[in-house]
Formats: C-alpha cells, structure tokens, sequence
C-alpha cells in the first residue's frame, strides 16, 4: 500500500483481526499516574506533550498487535500454465506449446500475473529473463508424465489476493499420479483449473502393447500366443518376430491396419524352466523404436534337470549315464559353458560342478550361483577332484561362501613340508588393479600355508627386490605386511629374480621347493633357461603365470616346462588370486588325500537310505576339508573329515561331495550297483523342490510400482489362512529385492515391490506356518518400456475430465482465460502493523528529545 492510498483509507475499510490485544490501551491511565508524581524538571507543557506522545506510541503498538488492516475488493488474475514436456509429447507440438505461451504473455492487463512450469516426471517454475516470456525446454532423462505434481506445484506460485486460474497443457497421458483427484482438490481451494490438448500432427507410431500368454503352459504342450500391436497407419508387410531365450522362435509378416490389432502363433516349448519371450516389430515409419519390443518371462515346469558342469568332458559319462538311468535329464557342458544368466542357469533344477576351476569361473558367475541357490530355491552339487574345493582355487571365492564346507585340511596324517617363492612382477604395466590383486594373491597363499611351511617373496622391475625373505609362514601378520607394500614401477627383468629365488630356495630345508612366477611383460631369455635348469637340477619346480595379451606367453610356458610346474593364463587380473591358490594346493598337496577307504555314516538322510555302505566298495582318495557349523555331515572318512556333507542357503540346498565321479578315485564305485542309487537318492535330495502345495501367485508393473497378488488355496479347496508370506524379487539386473505378503482376504495375499529398471521381473514367493513351510508360487512381471512410449494421440476425454473436476472448460480461449465477472472480487486485508510501528518509534525519538531538552519555560516545580 503506498503513501496515497494510505492518507485515502476511511473507517469503514478498517477492520482488527485480534482485538483482544486492544487491553493494551489500559495502560494509558496508569502512564497519567506516573506522569502526575513525576520528578522530572520539565515545564507542565513540556511534561503534557510528552504524555501525549508516549500515550500514542502505546496506542500504535496496541492497534499493531491487534492487527489493523484496511480491507478492500480485488480483481486482479493471476494464471499459472503448466506445459506438459515428456517424451510422449512431439517436438513440434511443443513448439506450438511455446507460441500458445508467448501469446498469453502479451494478453496479461495491468496487474496480472503469469507463471509457467514445465513438468514430466517432475515440474519446475521457468524463469523470465527482462520481461520476456519464458521458454520451454525438455526434462532429460524423465520418462514419465506427473500432471498431478505440476498442479500441487501450482499452488505455491499463486500471491494473496488473486483471482487464481491454471492451465494444463498436455497430451492427457498419465503415466505418475492422479490428476483428477487433485484438479478436485485445487477447485476446493479456490483454483479454477481448465485444460488445453497438445495437438498434432504427431508422428507415425507401431508400438507392441501387451505380449499374452496363458497362465500354465504345461511342457510341449500347444498354446495360443497372442501380441497386441497398436499402429497409427496402415501398412503391409511388416515382420513380427518372436524369440525365446534370445532365438527365433516364431515369425510371420502382417498386415498393419489403424488401431489395436491381435496377432496369434501356435507354439509348444520343449524345455522346462524360466523362458523368455521377446516379440520385436520391424515397421516402415516410427517415432519410438523402444515400444518396438515387448519382454515376458514364464516358467515352464516340467520333468527334472541337470546341469553336469565337468572339467574334463571326456570323462563326464560315468556320472551322465548313471543319472539317465535313474530318468534324470542331464546337460553336460565344459567349463567354457558356465552359464552367464539367470534365464540359463533358472530353467535347470540341480547344478553339478566336478573338476572346474575356479579361474575358469567369473565373479558375476559366482555371483548367479548364489542367486540361483539363495533365491531361486535350486539345488547345488560340488564333487571333489583335483580342480575343485581348495585346490581349484576356491579359497576364500563367493564359491566358498556358499558351500557347507571351508577349505581347511584337518587329516591326522604329516604332509611334506614346503618352501615357496612367489616372484611378482612390479613394472609399471602391473599398474591398478593387477598389482592390487598380485598382492591380495600372495597374502591369500600365505594364509594357505601350514605352520612348518616357508614363504619368501620377491618384487622385480628391472631389479629384483627382496620383499620377504624366507622364513616360517607362522608369522603371517607381519608377511603380509609387508606384501602390502609393493609398488608398481619400472621395467621388466625376469633373469636377475629367478636368481634371487634360486639363492633363497637353495639351501632351505624343504621336502618341497617351489617358485610361482608372476608377469604381465615381454623380457629377453638371456640367461634365464640356465637359471632355470640350475633350479631343476636342485629339486626346485617352477610355475608361471601370464596376465593379459601383452605378456610373453611363450616364455613363461617354456620356462614352466622346464622347471616341471605348470603354466597359466589369464585375461581377468581378477582371476590371479584364484590361479595362486590353485597352484599352491598343487605344489603342496596337503589338500589331497589319496589312501583307500570305505565312506562311514554320520547321519542317516533320505541321500542315503537304503543303502548298505558297510559292503560298498572303497574309495580311493578325496580332498580335504572342514564342515561348516551348521552343516550335516551325512558321510565322512576315517579321519572323520566330511565326505557328503550338505546344508540350506536361502531358498535352496548346497551339497558337496569331497571325492569324485570318475575313475581316479571313484574307479572301484563305477561298477558298484549301489552307485546309481547313491546319486538319484542324493540328487533328489538336494535338486529344487517345492512344498506340497504350488499358489497360484500373479505380478503387474503399473507406473513404476509392481504388485503381488496370491490366490491361496488349499487341496481341498479351503482358503489358506493366517500365513507369513515373503517374496523375493530379481530385477532384470539380477539385484534382489525382498517383500512381505500380508493377507488382505480369504486365502488372499498382497504386496508391492519398486520397479525402476525397465525388463522382466522374477518373483518368487513362499509362505510358511510356524515356521513350517506351507507352500511356494512363482510369477514374472513385465516392464518393457515406459508408459510415455504408449502414447500416439492426445486423451481428449481425460483432458476434458480434468477441466470438469477442476471447474474450468476444455480448450478455453484467451478472452475467456483473463476474463472476471464484477461478481469475481475478492476482499483482501491489508495489514497496517508495518506503518504502525514506524510511527511508534518516530515518536519514540520524539519523546526522547522532549525528555533531554527544555522547550518551554521553567521547570514545573518552580512555576508552582
């Protein structure tokens, strides 16, 4: 309010808002009180004008507190526009968007107000820049339209004391939120909300909208599946293709026509387990190729099966023949077939691993292993051999985390003792991750060692340096510390630390003497094959790894060779630590326990029952290890280490079998009639295996939220009641996501889980009954594409319901956006405490100035 508007304000525009602060003024007879017995030596006319000035200054702050305001009629608008942004929304309608805005920016009257926010998945207010209209730009990365978010925006920007008005600007896709519920809740609050269509032209879109199949398909059986294309022209010829596990399952050209369309193939599966259907559409002219696939899981269930994981191939048919016996179906892959998915490893019931390595073996497999036994329920078999447990070099892997038993040697027998060398390259090559996992490798072998073993470590670049020299491997702590230290710098000299080594190993007092050589360089060979002939000749066995394609292979190969050890290679640097634990049960054999004995019962199991061990044939070695706490040791030997020893991780069962399958140490077993038996008893016991009940379990993905609806019911038809269901989710990135399903009805459970990534969703659920499980079900939820790339046309109907739930009109003009009948006023209060209270303190330094000088005659007393 300014200055002229204030000197024209009359009383009956004057209004209090707390006039209960009005007691204010009863001090005024008071301050006459203290004023009549006052000392001060000021004339009586002097002493008057200052309590008239303190009584004002007391009245200002009285009317200030009591809230004094002038209360007048407003008309003036103010129109917040909020333009609909997406993806969904085409450029060039965005750009009508702009012209739509540019020309309301020059309607505004007098003290109208205009603000425009832009919105997708979120809405922000656009700046103007020296009175201009604001421009619109897209929100990067936002695949989705929240009109409900842009409103509830809205509702800050309006000033007191307008009439308030807003402008949806959009293709009326709603893919975040309820806007029509919030347009009724802005009408409460006083906004009138109107409604404008993006119009097109838009472009040419086909899009696959639903892929359908039937809810059990049962194992080669025919079933109808259906695809759902929506197209806005018309067109012939256009190839729909399906996949199923990543190949051509199914495939025919169609005719396209305007609208939704139905295209049906007659299938059958073949293979049991999770399978994946991708339906992609190849068309002529297309706006979003994203929408152009469609991704769906279902599992199969069918007949039981194996994957048969052998590292020697050439002997896997021992174990593969004696399960097809039994009517097992068995896969068997080499250890270059280790499975890379989770779609490949789910479809299989029981997983055996025999003699595979574990530097043929990823993180990220190790990895689905867990997954698959954890979450999925499968079942998990290691069996013993010269690659597998500790000597494979699962020492202190994921491996070693899931199976029941730890790679300790607890055999009552002496094992020879070893003195070992690790010769590491630390050029500048060796930089990052290499030199960090070279490190974490020898520090890994040091904690392999016994107690009577040695250790020494040497560091060579162009010199060879003399990390640790050797001593007893008891003293780990300080070993590794000072492993930890080494650098990587320099360039690559193998001849003068294999001398190092050779000086070192020869004089020690070692059954076993052995050196592992580490590089990833080129070097010459002068002087190293003599170097190394010197070490055979004394008993010393070498062993050489190469790290990446730029390390000699050839020689390191050679010189293994000749020092009678074993040669490596290896593209991951992650796989160096588990080479160097392989090689080190190798070289020091303490793992390996190679005497005939027959298998003694622990723990009499289903694995087990029926069987006469006491006349089975003997084994003839094994390797060893140390059962986990919670294990059960079902077998073990006579030194009462584990031989089939299992336990539950997750969902599923880990089993291992510490001897092996084939005709080193199983060779007496082979021909053995309980050997059929043995296997189909422990395989059955530890493949996946549901409970007695399958629940019939559904799951949707709806604006980036999944839901889990299960229909429990029981085999005679009850409702399966007062349950605790959980839920375990993978997303397409295999991360895992948990849930709790809580009874919502009869036999009717609920739950929800977030769904960001776009894919297929695996959901498993089980339920129990005092801990007791009761039953399992399992579904898949598809989450192609966003719900912006379904949009081809404009939703005129819901556009025009968000007007009528908001009071205002589809499509309004201008003249009608700005128009006000003189009925549209709205009464405003204008607070006055502001003025108020600076006319207090004016008058407060008034009074203090009548307080310190004399204006008028003599003082008071004198007068008298």
């Amino acid at each position: 309010m300014d200055w002229t508007s204030l000197t024209q304000l009359r009383w009956e525009e004057l209004s209090l808002t707390q006039p209960l602060w009005l007691w204010i003024l009863a001090l005024l007879p008071l301050l006459m009180l203290v004023q009549r017995f006052s000392l001060v030596d000021l004339s009586r006319v002097q002493q008057f004008f200052s309590f008239l000035i303190r009584g004002l200054i007391i009245a200002c702050l009285a009317l200030a507190m009591s809230g004094l305001s002038s209360r007048s009629y407003s008309q003036r608008m103010g129109v917040v526009v909020a333009v609909d942004v997406s993806p969904s929304v085409p450029d060039a309608s965005l750009k009508r968007s702009q012209e739509y805005i540019d020309k309301l920016w020059k309607s505004r009257k007098g003290k109208d107000e205009l603000r425009v926010i832009s919105f997708a998945s979120s809405s922000r207010l656009l700046k103007t820049k020296e009175g201009k209209p604001p421009v619109l730009k897209r929100h990067p990365k936002e695949q989705a339209s929240n009109l409900q978010g842009a409103i509830r925006h809205a509702y800050g920007l309006f000033s007191s004391g307008v009439l308030k008005r807003m402008v949806v600007v959009s293709d009326g896709r709603e893919t975040k939120g309820s806007v029509l519920e919030e347009a009724s809740r802005a009408k409460s609050r006083g906004v009138r909300v109107y409604s404008r269509a993006i119009k097109g032209p838009y472009p040419a879109e086909v899009l696959i909208q639903n892929l359908i199949l039937p809810e059990t398909i049962r194992l080669r059986a025919p079933f109808m599946m259906v695809v759902e294309v929506f197209s806005t022209y018309a067109a012939k010829k256009i190839p729909l293709t399906v996949y199923k596990d990543g190949f051509v399952f199914a495939f025919k050209r169609v005719d396209l026509k305007k609208g939704l369309q139905k295209f049906r193939f007659r299938v059958q599966i073949d293979e049991a387990g999770l399978t994946t259907f991708q339906v992609y559409i190849k068309p002529k002219k297309d706006r979003f190729k994203g929408n152009n696939v469609y991704i769906k899981a279902i599992p199969i269930l069918g007949e039981p099966r194996i994957l048969y994981l052998e590292g020697n191939p050439s002997q896997s048919h021992y174990l593969t023949r004696a399960l097809q016996k039994q009517k097992f179906r068995v896969d068997v892959r080499s250890s270059y077939g280790i499975p890379t998915s989770i779609r490949d490893l789910e479809r299989y019931d029981m997983v055996v691993i025999s003699d595979v390595p574990a530097y043929r073996m990823s993180r990220s497999q190790m990895r689905l292993f867990e997954t698959y036994v954890r979450d999925l329920g499968g079942g998990l078999i290691m069996v013993g051999g010269e690659n597998s447990f500790g000597p494979g070099g699962y020492f202190q892997t994921r491996m070693e985390k899931i199976l029941p038993v730890r790679f300790e040697t607890e055999k009552k027998k002496e094992t020879p003792s070893l003195a070992l060398v690790m010769i590491i390259d630390k050029s500048g090559s060796m930089s990052g991750n290499r030199i960090s996992l070279a490190r974490e490798a020898a520090k890994v072998t040091v904690r392999m060692l016994g107690a009577n073993d040695k250790v020494g470590v040497v560091a060579f670049d162009s010199r060879p340096r003399k990390v640790v020299p050797l001593q007893s491997s008891s003293n780990k702590s300080q070993i590794i510390s000072d492993v930890s230290r080494i650098p990587a710098s320099g360039g690559t000299s193998i001849a003068p630390a294999l001398e190092m080594a050779y000086r070192m190993l020869s004089g020690a007092r070692a059954k076993i003497k052995h050196v592992i050589l580490l590089s990833d360089g080129q070097d010459s060979r002068r002087g190293i094959y003599e170097i190394v002939q010197a070490m055979n000749g004394e008993g010393i066995t070498v062993s050489s790894i190469a790290v990446g394609s730029g390390s000699d292979r050839s020689l390191l190969k050679s010189i293994a060779e000749m020092g009678g050890g074993r040669s490596y290679y290896t593209e991951d640097p992650y796989n160096i630590p588990k080479i160097f634990t392989k090689e080190t049960s190798k070289v020091s054999r303490s793992s390996f326990v190679e005497e005939p004995f027959r298998p003694r019962v622990s723990r009499y199991t289903q694995a087990i029952k029926g069987i006469n061990f006491s006349s089975a044939p003997y084994l003839l070695g094994y390797v060893s290890t140390k059962a986990k706490p919670r294990s059960q040791v079902v077998l073990s030997t006579e030194y009462g280490e584990p031989l089939l020893v299992s336990w539950r991780y997750g969902l599923g069962k880990v089993t291992a079998f510490t001897s092996d399958v084939k005709n080193r140490w199983s060779v007496q077993w082979l021909s053995w009639s309980g050997f059929g038996q043995f296997w189909s008893q422990v395989m059955r016991d530890a493949m996946r295996q549901g409970p007695s009940r399958l629940f019939r379990v559904k799951a949707k993905i709806v604006e980036g939220q999944g839901k889990i609806v299960v229909d429990a019911v029981g085999p005679t038809g009850q409702f399966m009641n007062y349950m605790d269901g959980k839920a375990t989710i993978l997303d397409p990135r295999l991360k895992r996501i948990k849930t709790t399903l809580r009874q919502t009805g009869p036999g009717f459970y609920e739950g929800t889980f977030p769904a960001v990534r776009h894919g297929s969703y695996l959901v498993k659920a089980s339920f129990s009954r005092s801990g007791k499980p009761v039953g399992i079900g399992q579904a898949s939820a598809s989450y192609a594409y966003p719900a912006e790339w379904l949009s081809a046309s404009p939703n005129l109907e819901r556009l025009r319901s968000i007007a009528e739930a908001g009071g205002g009109k589809l499509d309004p003009s201008m003249k009608l956006l700005w128009h006000r009948t003189p009925k549209e006023r709205l009464l405003t209060h204008q607070p006055l405490w502001p003025y108020l209270v600076l006319l207090a303190l004016i008058l407060f330094v008034f009074d203090l100035f009548l307080r310190r000088v004399r204006l008028f005659g003599r003082a008071a007393y004198i007068s008298s």
